[in-house]
């Protein structure tokens, strides 16, 4: 430790530090603010690492991650739903339970790996191209022929139905950031990665961009269907997508 760090952060109380959720920590003498692990005993290098609570501020150090850090999934909770994880966790680490899996019974990827970073980015893509522009285009020019298989708007919006589908359920499977105030802390229990998104999350948002796909495939399944009634509801239904606008403005939350 550099000369001077001790005294710089004398009088600003006793620093306390858990483990939660695989997040790193430890707890030197002297109430110094704990030091990230070195990176030959960090099990990835993507690791995320929890500092502790200083002045009752929970920080995760997301600067060693650069672009992961910027784009991982960011909850932000209640206070009560903070403290309530908080307490959780201190308890976890109490009895050493590890995190639970995913509602799929599979492990929770953590957010600051490359394939939860790299789909987070391709999702803001997603709806800056598709959901923005070939949703109003394909409401204006392409429901005549809607639920036709060889009709090429029906193709891309089977592949777009898709897209939100795995994104709706990855949102379970992902691990998230959730904030209070400048306050974070890492999230890699599969329940309460779920009840965080369904909570607080683009849950919502996301049922609503899957509601046409589903539409899609019933008139797929039902070609006897009148195309005047496919033409209102496919109008209707796919314009329900253009609220996924929504999470852009807020980043990466969600």
């Amino acid at each position: 430790m550099p000369e001077g760090t001790g005294g710089a952060l004398k009088g600003r109380g006793e620093v306390e530090a858990h483990l939660c959720n695989g997040l790193q920590a430890s707890e030197p003498a002297g109430g110094a603010a704990p030091l990230p692990a070195p990176a030959a005993h960090r099990p990835a290098r993507l690791q995320a690492t929890k500092l502790g609570t200083v002045d009752d501020f929970e920080v995760v150090r997301e600067d060693d991650y650069g672009l992961f850090g910027l784009i991982a999934r960011h909850i932000g909770v209640s206070k009560s739903t903070w403290d309530d994880h908080n307490a959780w966790c201190k308890q976890q680490a109490e009895t050493g339970h590890p995190p639970r899996r995913s509602i799929f019974m599979v492990p929770v990827v953590p957010p600051y790996t490359p394939f939860a970073a790299v789909w987070s980015g391709f999702m803001t893509l997603v709806d800056l191209i598709y959901t923005a522009y070939w949703v109003p285009l394909g409401v204006a020019f392409c429901t005549e022929g809607f639920g036709n298989l060889s009709y090429k708007c029906t193709s891309a919006d089977l592949l777009g139905g898709c897209i939100y589908t795995l994104n709706m359920l990855f949102g379970f499977q992902f691990g998230c950031i959730i904030t209070y105030d400048y306050k974070k802390m890492e999230v890699r229990d599969g329940i309460r990665v779920a009840l965080y998104y369904v909570r607080y999350g683009r849950f919502w948002l996301d049922v609503l961009a899957v509601i046409p796909f589903i539409y899609l495939l019933i008139i797929i399944g039902t070609p006897s269907l009148e195309n005047d009634d496919r033409s209102f509801w496919i109008g209707i239904l796919s314009l329900i997508r253009l609220v996924r606008l929504l999470r852009l403005p807020c980043g990466f939350k969600g």
